[in-house]
């Protein structure tokens, strides 16, 4: 290792050979480093397409009786997501499970589902969104529900939903 007082007692070819080194260093550290990203993102992105894929999209149909949404907090994305969905089914009941402040502003800014907009802001992990949205949505027999989240988060949710014996098929995931 090559100390400063070193460096400078050197010759001056000796110090821009060194100075060389060190920049070749660094701009080897940098393409490493871009490298590793690079293929990590391409890794993450082929992961998040076969979770994607793990969980179909339900067919909604126009003339079919949605009877409520359940969104899960995590992103405006997702509240407006199903702000769109709840346009096409007026009827169905909407239920915010653990939302930030930014998800709530989100859904209150829409005039027309407002009334239809129950806010849970107690669930920190998805087990309690499918718990306390179970209980909140009370389903009956019959009724049909959603869930609306990322694609990548769907598996997850659909099997949490399922263990707390709230079997519903998934909503349009949001991205």
């Amino acid at each position: 290792m090559i100390t400063a007082a070193r460096f400078w007692a050197s010759t001056p070819s000796a110090r821009l050979a060194t100075a060389c080194s060190l920049k070749r260093l660094l701009l080897l550290s940098l393409v490493v480093i871009y490298l590793t990203a690079l293929v990590e993102d391409r890794l993450v992105k082929a992961l998040g397409r076969s979770l994607e894929n793990r969980i179909a999209r339900p067919l909604l149909f126009e003339d079919a009786n949605l009877d409520g949404i359940i969104v899960l907090g995590g992103s405006t994305t997702r509240v407006l997501a199903a702000l769109d969905l709840a346009k096409r089914y007026p009827g169905a009941k909407i239920v915010l499970s653990g939302p930030g402040d930014a998800e709530v502003k989100t859904a209150e800014k829409d005039d027309a589902n407002r009334a239809r907009v129950e806010i849970d802001r107690r669930a920190t992990t998805t087990y309690e969104n499918a718990l306390y949205s179970k209980n909140l949505a009370a389903p009956r027999a019959g009724q049909r529900w959603v869930v609306v989240t990322s694609a990548v988060h769907m598996p997850r949710a659909v099997g949490a939903f399922r263990a707390v014996g709230f079997d519903l098929p998934p909503g349009i995931p949001s991205t």
